[in-house]
């Protein structure tokens, strides 16, 4: 009599043990299931206000992109675009209140890839401070009396022909590391002519 009781405790323990791991597990599966859709139709809502007037480049700062966007889920968030990884984040009130941890990845690609067509003259239309990159806006801000050297000039012709000051004074405007494909074959070459 003992013995059926303990295995029908055992058995009844060992059911109940399964059945809340089963329930527990469905459960944290519909979460991130609702986590995850509430994080794609944000994103949804953002791609499509690209383009509009509910998106405004702020500022650029290396290779962070910073715009304003006003949607109707977050109301109006700042939006990181981090250029090198081609990833985002939202802002609101300095406290991040969505990454893209849970979104689909093909929706922050298509996201990514909107803003770069869409602001692509905004984000180039930079200057470098101090090794920095800082959009033109933002410095003239600061101080509108600077003529500031580009970060991204336009690139030069082939059939430029540069003199050694023309090169100098590029590397004195924005550092030898931002100097054209071109600037730095000229360069180059100019330095195999000296030996």
């Amino acid at each position: 009599m003992i013995t059926v009781f303990l295995s029908g405790f055992l058995f009844g323990f060992l059911f109940g043990g399964l059945t809340l791991t089963g329930l527990l597990k469905i459960t944290a599966f519909l979460q991130l299931k609702k986590l995850q859709d509430e994080y794609n139709s944000t994103y949804n809502e953002i791609i499509s206000l690209i383009g509009t007037n509910s998106v405004k480049f702020l500022s650029r700062y290396n290779d962070s992109v910073t715009f304003r966007v006003a949607t109707k889920t977050k109301g109006k968030v700042d939006m990181i675009f981090f250029l090198d990884k081609k990833d985002l984040c939202l802002f609101k009130k300095g406290d991040c209140v969505l990454s893209t941890q849970y979104a689909d990845k093909n929706i922050i690609d298509g996201i990514c890839q909107k803003l770069e067509d869409s602001f692509s003259k905004d984000m180039k239309d930079c200057v470098i401070i101090m090794g920095n990159i800082i959009d033109r806006k933002t410095m003239e801000r600061i101080n509108p009396n600077i003529n500031f050297a580009p970060a991204f000039p336009e690139e030069v012709s082939e059939e430029t022909d540069f003199t050694i000051d023309d090169i100098l004074d590029r590397i004195n405007q924005v550092g030898i590391d931002n100097l054209t494909d071109v600037e730095k074959k000229f360069l180059e070459q100019y330095q195999k002519d000296q030996k």
